[in-house]
């Protein structure tokens, strides 16, 4: 995953330790965060996810 900066900057991220280059190019501090693991994710709340298989059927009765 790529570094902090080029994340935001939707770089091209080469992930060279301790700095990638575009980070030591701009003197820019170089920060790795962890992947979150799928079960940090939010999830649907069932009251949303029937509203919207309610809709759905509706949409296929037209």
């Amino acid at each position: 995953r790529a570094c902090a900066f080029c994340r935001v900057r939707k770089l091209r991220c080469d992930k060279q330790v301790p700095k990638c280059s575009s980070c030591q190019r701009l003197g820019r501090e170089c920060l790795y965060t962890l992947q979150r693991s799928l079960q940090s994710r939010p999830r649907a709340k069932p009251t949303h996810v029937q509203s919207l298989e309610d809709r759905l059927r509706m949409f296929h009765l037209l």
